[in-house]
């Protein structure tokens, strides 16, 4: 009897061991195949939900203005414009921003982006230095009329834009603010402007006619210097000064149209030496 137990443990503990071994290869096997992908030890691709990155590429960086009235403003930094992540198209500026309202674009907030359109909220208030610049692909920008503030350059070197038209809000049209602004054709300046800075509009190259409503009282140095196409000219001011550069290099047969200017018509006469001709209205 002692004879026959050895004998069954000789025979049954070895195929128990190899039946464990065989089970936890098993094991490993199946665990190995869920890693596999088309029969390479690649593991698989698993989406996972990175909070961090996802409001990084949706969430346009910000700064708070005021933490009682809850606003902020756009803002850029030298390695990471808040607007740099979008190539081309359309982009809607968000009107709040983590429950702070959006009242300012800062500075340089979209400079150098590759956007054709922008849509400005009607919460915005201002538009800071250098913001809508180099912006080559820009064609057309929405600007609505509460907005009071425009920066020096906010505009400059849009090649590509086309057509403009200012808010009735605004007061200052600030220095170099359109500079270069190669495709520029159509620019409706509002009656409230007071001011057209230093080369506002200098090397504007496609407008071919500007308005000049009665409230602006100084045209600076350069406004208008290198518009070659610029023909036509219509000032309705009649208490403007004027800087004798301001239209410095138009096009060499341009007119100047003055209507109900009197008291300082032969101011304005005096700017003989732009225009080919100064026809009174």
């Amino acid at each position: 009897m002692r004879y026959f137990t050895i004998i069954v443990l000789l025979v049954l503990v070895p195929v128990f061991v190899m039946a464990q071994a065989s089970g936890g290869q098993i094991r490993r096997t199946n665990k190995s195949n869920a890693h596999r992908v088309d029969g390479s030890n690649m593991k698989p691709s698993i989406e996972t939900s990175n909070p961090a990155k996802q409001s990084r590429a949706k969430i346009p960086l910000f700064k708070v203005i005021s933490e009682r009235d809850k606003t902020c403003e756009l803002i850029a930094t030298e390695t990471d414009a808040c607007i740099s992540r979008m190539t081309k198209g359309k982009y809607v500026i968000p009107s709040k921003v983590r429950g702070f309202t959006v009242i300012s674009i800062g500075y340089n907030a979209f400079r150098n982006c590759n956007l054709e359109s922008i849509i400005i909220p009607n919460t915005i208030k201002s538009i800071d230095d250098e913001a809508f610049r180099g912006c080559k692909s820009l064609k057309t920008i929405i600007i609505p009329d509460q907005i009071e503030y425009i920066g020096n350059k906010a505009f400059m070197e849009c090649h590509s834009l086309t057509k403009v038209s200012l808010p009735s809000n605004l007061k200052n049209i600030n220095p170099y603010c359109f500079m270069d602004c190669k495709s520029l054709s159509i620019i409706s300046i509002p009656n409230g402007v007071l001011s057209i800075g230093n080369s506002a509009f200098a090397l504007c190259e496609s407008l071919k006619s500007i308005s000049i409503p009665s409230s602006v009282e100084l045209i600076n140095n350069y406004a208008f210097r290198g518009c070659t196409n610029l023909k036509s000219v219509t000032l309705s001011s009649d208490k403007c000064s004027f800087k004798d550069n301001c239209f410095e290099n138009i096009h060499p047969y341009a007119i100047l149209y003055l209507v109900n200017v009197k008291e300082n018509l032969y101011k304005y006469k005096q700017m003989n030496k732009n225009f080919s001709n100064i026809i009174e209205k």
